[in-house]
Parts: structure tokens; sequence; C-alpha cells
């Protein structure tokens, strides 16, 4: 199952593991409408592949 993590905090340790994972993505704070639609969208697609 994709899951999306939302943060302002996040560490770059936390963002390599994060990117290392095939299922999990960080949409990190400040982001805007567009790019919330984009990541929902790669989660999507991630799930039907």
């Amino acid at each position: 199952m994709p899951v999306i993590f939302t943060t302002g905090y996040a560490t770059e340790n936390t963002l390599v593991a994060a990117r290392s994972t095939d299922h999990a993505m960080i949409l990190q704070k400040p982001y805007g409408s567009t790019h919330l639609a984009q990541k929902l969208r790669e989660a999507l697609n991630k799930k039907a592949e």
C-alpha cells in the first residue's frame, strides 16, 4: 500500500530512508494543491504496478 508522509521537519536521513522504499513517499511542507495532486497520482500509479 502506498504511503505519503508529510513533514516540515524531516532530516536528510529520514528523506533518504523514505526514498529507498518502494511504497513510501515524503511530501515536504509547505506544498500546494498541485504538488499534492501530483504525489497522490504518483502513489495511485505505484499501487497499480
